[in-house]
């Protein structure tokens, strides 16, 4: 990690997050994995670090829900557009997410609703003074759980706002979603996922909160698969461009970003859980049906068992793969146990025939 100090802040530049979730696929095709030990956020993880392996840029988005498509697309174009201003090229990582989260708009309803822009008016210490402000309002919420990408000295005038930070805003956070429940399937054995957290950053020409500028957000982490995080962001992002369309210049608006993501991971999530039961169910018809195949072709090559006796079993609805194993292995037991009480019967009819018989000697 590059680290920048300045007279009042220390700026983490283009931080990759520990909270790693990395996601790739559509929303079935998410399930084709072969290992049911291992939750799906995590075989995503392996995956992209596979797939862009010594690529911090990709892994970087990837982790924040984007998907390959886009991430592919834009990348070649990054090492071309590093060179053009500073924040590129000591915070390529935000710029490429800037770039996706700005591409948003033409997905959603808000693209043809925006209006002009109005006059950049608005006095660089006003903005820093807001945003100190509101700063301090989300320590006072969130204390410890924040973690905040730029530090603020404690001797800063109180009176005086921070001279703005080069390369970083004093709001640049990573904050917990803490109502966010994840459900048993995203867990590792009795390892929790990571938490679900919002990033927020602000570029150095970004007038947050005013003049119609919008931070930019990022979601990372939760253990929800790639298809449904995009969507949040998508809502996410909506919710973003209405408020700063709608609220007044210098209203503190990223309290309400937060508690709107607390708002939306459960109705996504459970979702999810939907599809993901569809898909085990399915995998678990598939395994049992080949299963079933391959032990009634062993038993049939071994011929103990009867054609009949195939047919009870294959017509056998079974609670579980074990269960029908047992009840091969009973139809064959059963056919060895009959045999031997056939035979046994045989052999006393002969002996109480054999009784009733005289026998003379003939002299031969």
């Amino acid at each position: 990690l590059s680290r920048t100090t300045t007279a009042s802040h220390t700026i983490t530049q283009g931080r990759p997050s520990n909270h790693r979730n990395n996601n790739s696929g559509d929303d079935n095709n998410n399930y084709a994995f072969d290992n049911d030990d291992i939750p799906l956020w995590k075989q995503e993880q392996a995956k992209a670090e596979e797939v862009y392996a010594n690529q911090d840029t990709a892994l970087f988005l990837f982790e924040r829900g984007y998907p390959r498509e886009s991430i592919d697309i834009l990348l070649p174009t990054l090492v071309v557009n590093q060179s053009n201003h500073s924040f590129n090229r000591t915070r390529p990582n935000l710029q490429a997410l800037e770039h996706l989260w700005k591409g948003l708009v033409s997905t959603t309803s808000v693209s043809s609703s925006m209006p002009e822009e109005p006059s950049n008016d608005t006095p660089l210490d006003d903005i820093q003074r807001v945003r100190q402000e509101e700063r301090e309002v989300l320590a006072a919420i969130f204390g410890e759980d924040i973690e905040w990408f730029v530090e603020v000295n404690d001797n800063d005038s109180e009176d005086q706002s921070p001279p703005p930070p080069e390369g970083g805003s004093i709001l640049d956070a990573s904050i917990p979603i803490t109502t966010y429940v994840p459900p048993d399937r995203y867990f590792q054995g009795s390892n929790p996922p990571p938490e679900l957290r919002l990033e927020i950053y602000l570029p150095p020409w970004n007038r947050y909160p005013f003049g119609h500028d919008a931070p930019i957000l990022a979601l990372v982490g939760g253990g929800i698969p790639l298809s449904y995080l995009h969507r949040m962001t998508l809502q996410l992002y909506e919710e973003v461009m209405t408020k700063v369309i709608e609220q007044e210049p210098g209203d503190p608006q990223l309290f309400d970003f937060i508690s709107h993501v607390g708002e939306i991971w459960e109705a996504i999530v459970q979702e999810e859980g939907v599809v993901a039961a569809k898909v085990e169910q399915a995998a678990r018809q598939a395994r049992f049906a080949k299963f079933r195949a391959e032990e009634e072709e062993r038993l049939a090559l071994q011929g103990e068992i009867s054609e009949q006796e195939q047919l009870l079993i294959s017509g056998t609805k079974f609670k579980s793969e074990q269960e029908r194993h047992e009840y091969a292995v009973s139809i064959v037991a059963k056919g060895a146990l009959e045999a031997t009480v056939s035979s046994s019967k045989d052999r006393s009819s002969e002996t109480l025939a054999n009784k009733g018989k005289t026998y003379y000697n003939t002299g031969v």
